[in-house]
């Protein structure tokens, strides 16, 4: 039985460094990675459970709560938000099942034209592109080299812009990208 999620709202001050939110389980600690299901829940009891700082969806009444990213996945997702404002997924070792299978599933049903899945640890692209009116996704991968959008014309990335430790300035990836 979880006992306590302790998140933002009514949560002690912590110090600087300490994750925000703690999973607390038979009053222990739950360390990430971790992935956890409620079923049942309702849209006001997801809004009640959760806040901007938790890490969950709720799809079908199965609220998802992940542990928070590390922050080489925050700053390749902030790469990506800023180069492209579409679809782009990151996915960690310990949701990858999840995304891959559950939200994809949603993503192909709501019918979403082009949608990008990056997995910087297995280092992959994977870009899932809807085939006109049909209900068909053309799957591309890549491990390197230039993955272009059919989304946005003109749009790119270079996948090893991804694996780099420190990643490159946006801005200079975004002038090539306007260059081209």
């Amino acid at each position: 039985m979880i006992e306590k999620w302790r998140g933002k709202r009514g949560e002690e001050k912590k110090e600087e460094g300490e994750n925000t939110a703690d999973l607390i389980y038979h009053k222990k600690v739950i360390e990430p990675p971790f992935l956890i299901r409620k079923f049942g829940v309702s849209e006001e009891e997801y809004d009640q459970l959760t806040d901007e700082d938790t890490k969950a969806d709720l799809f079908d009444g199965t609220l998802i709560i992940h542990s928070s990213a590390s922050i080489r996945h925050e700053s390749i997702f902030m790469f990506m938000a800023f180069l492209m404002h579409g679809y782009v997924e990151h996915l960690s070792g310990w949701t990858r099942d999840y995304e891959l299978r559950e939200k994809r599933q949603v993503y192909h049903e709501a019918g979403i034209d082009e949608i990008w899945f990056i997995d910087a640890e297995e280092q992959v692209i994977t870009a899932d592109r809807r085939r006109s009116e049909e209900k068909r996704y053309a799957i591309t991968t890549t491990t390197s080299g230039r993955l272009e959008s059919d989304a946005m014309q003109g749009f790119f990335v270079q996948a090893e812009w991804l694996w780099q430790e420190i990643l490159p300035d946006p801005f200079l990836c975004l002038q090539e990208i306007l260059i081209k």
